[in-house]
């Protein structure tokens, strides 16, 4: 007799939870920004990088708009947790107003994501959309925080009385976006936090 050959069961394909999936999807294209920018992130680039058909993606999202949105909520999250650890660290004024600024360019730096999708054809054309509006409504929060630090400063004796407290916020969003552009162009060699430490220091000396 002639013995049969033993059965080989085929792996089960893995299932995903609807949540799984989505955070999948969100991770293709913080990756996709790193790697390609802005330009390169598409459903198909999406579906590729993932084994999905593009219509698998439209199951978890509606839209790419809706894509954007979980995009941006998962960095400010992240940009967020450190940001209000920096603001919360009990310390003087200037050394606070400088993590702040730290916390925000450590993030941007361990996730290229960041400047891609600030950089981007989206947040720099002048119409309005739902993804410009997200990221501005978080740097008025990045904002608010370095006023905070400035008026402890000014409380503290540590800056001038008469000091704007918002104008030099401002200043410090400033630096940061500079550096960031510094940054782009060092082919991201440049330390960012520790750039932002030294300016910060000059700032307050002035």
């Amino acid at each position: 007799m002639i013995a049969k050959s033993p059965t080989v069961e085929k792996p089960r394909a893995v299932r995903h939870s609807g949540d799984d999936r989505r955070r999948q999807i969100v991770d293709a294209v913080l990756d996709l920004l790193a790697e390609v920018g802005e330009s390169g992130v598409s459903t198909p680039a999406i579906a590729e990088r993932l084994g999905l058909a593009q219509s698998a993606i439209f199951k978890h999202f509606r839209s790419k708009a809706d894509i954007w949105a979980a995009v941006t909520e998962a960095l400010g999250a992240q940009v967020g947790a450190r940001v209000e650890r920096a603001f919360a660290t009990p310390t003087a004024p200037a050394i606070r107003y400088s993590a702040i600024l730290e916390a925000y360019l450590s993030a941007a730096q361990d996730l290229p994501a960041i400047p891609a999708l600030l950089f981007g054809a989206e947040v720099q054309s002048q119409r309005v959309s739902p993804l410009r509006e997200t990221i501005r409504r978080r740097f008025g929060l990045l904002r608010a925080a370095l006023a905070d630090a400035a008026r402890a400063g000014v409380e503290a004796g540590a800056l001038g009385a008469g000091l704007d407290v918002e104008a030099f916020a401002d200043l410090g969003v400033t630096l940061a976006q500079g550096l960031l552009v510094a940054w782009q162009l060092s082919e991201r060699r440049l330390d960012m936090p520790c750039e932002a430490r030294r300016l910060c220091g000059l700032l307050w000396s002035l």
